[in-house]
């Protein structure tokens, strides 16, 4: 198994990692916005645990945009539905998600009551959330991916 079959592996599986911690954090922020709950520090660093697997997949994506024979800077890039989405769209948009998720967090803290804070971190992971998943090449996009 080559490193770039490795990073694929780990790459798809922290996925659904950040599937499960998105919908999590929007529960609880959800949750958090629409009653009297505290901001606490418990939350606070639940949110923060999201970002920090989102980072993670960073790292490892920034790794398969290097190493991946599916990432070609040519002039038929554009031209070929696989090579294009992830030469261009799957890595703008993502990162697009990790700025909006991490925004979402570091404002947080300027922010006073508790009821507002839950409500940013909630309209900030949702757009990323969404983002995320429809960027994601999920295998009925026909992008060579599979579940896992």
């Amino acid at each position: 198994m080559s490193l770039y079959e490795i990073l694929v592996y780990i790459h798809s599986g922290i996925r659904w990692l950040i599937i499960l911690f998105m919908i999590l954090s929007l529960l609880l922020s959800f949750r958090g916005w629409k009653s009297e709950d505290s901001f606490s520090l418990n939350k606070f660093k639940f949110f923060r645990y999201t970002v920090m697997i989102i980072h993670l997949q960073l790292v490892i994506g920034v790794a398969l945009y290097v190493l991946s024979p599916k990432v070609l800077l040519t002039n038929n890039t554009m031209s070929s539905p696989l090579l294009r989405f992830y030469t261009v769209e799957h890595f703008l948009l993502m990162i697009i998600a990790i700025i909006l998720v991490t925004v979402g967090l570091l404002t947080v803290r300027r922010v006073k009551e508790d009821k507002r804070k839950f409500k940013r971190i909630f309209f900030y992971y949702l757009i990323g959330f969404l983002i995320i998943i429809a960027s994601t090449p999920w295998p009925f996009r026909n992008l060579g991916t599979g579940w896992f």
